[in-house]
């Protein structure tokens, strides 16, 4: 039910035509299928995403960006790169060149440290991934278009809500215009061909046979059923 709605939700948000504002609160996080709902890569033209200080967003949770990212294998080689037990145990152990007693005892005690000592990564790894999720950090991405503190949303978004709808009355009647301007261009090219036909009969055919190859087949059909329609 949730994939069913999300995708309704999807599919009206694709096709909506006014501004849409998604903001992520203070101490909020939008994560999994919420956040690929409601992204604003779904209808860029009229959606935009922010968030205020101390909100976290992404597909994914820390914890399971920690575990896709640093497994354990890659978690404890960096144990054994920065733990300087580990590197003294390591180093014992390269010198150790006999099977023996004294190689088991520090294989043991390798083992031993490795299990004390992964928790204390994974908990390093989870942190590190969850710097990513937080505001700067989206909005460096792109995934926001701006971290907005919660003090200044209403005024922001009050402003930011007029200019867009500004922005979008701008570009309908900038379309109109456009449609006119053709209908004017049409208009024109039509009386100029007319004051042609009147000043140099000869020259219009010469014309239209030339511009007929040029032209596809539909508009060769259309341009001689209008030549004996006028007829």
């Amino acid at each position: 039910m949730v994939l069913k709605y999300g995708a309704l939700i999807v599919d009206a948000l694709v096709e909506y035509k006014q501004p849409v504002f998604v903001y992520i609160p203070p101490h909020a996080e939008l994560r999994g299928g919420a956040w690929v709902v409601v992204d604003s890569t779904v209808n860029a033209n009229v959606m935009e995403m922010y968030a205020a200080n101390g909100a976290r967003g992404g597909v994914l949770e820390a914890n399971g960006a920690a575990s896709i990212k640093f497994r354990n294998k890659d978690l404890l080689k960096t144990a054994h790169r920065l733990d300087p037990v580990l590197m003294e145990l390591d180093a014992k152990l390269s010198a150790c060149t006999e099977e023996g007693g004294d190689r088991r005892n520090i294989s043991a005690a390798l083992a031993e440290r490795e299990t004390r000592v992964i928790g204390v990564y994974r908990q390093v790894a989870v942190q590190f991934a969850d710097l990513h999720d937080t505001p700067g950090r989206m909005e460096a991405r792109g995934a926001v278009r701006k971290v907005v503190p919660w003090t200044e949303s209403r005024s922001f978004f009050f402003w930011r809500l007029r200019r867009r709808l500004a922005e979008f009355d701008l570009r309908r009647q900038a379309g109109s215009i456009k449609g006119h301007m053709e209908q004017l261009r049409f208009g024109r090219v039509s009386t100029q061909v007319s004051e042609l036909a009147s000043a140099s009969p000869e020259a219009v055919v010469e014309g239209l046979l030339s511009a007929k190859g040029g032209l596809s087949k539909s508009a060769r059909q259309a341009l001689l059923e209008r030549l004996s329609s006028s007829s």
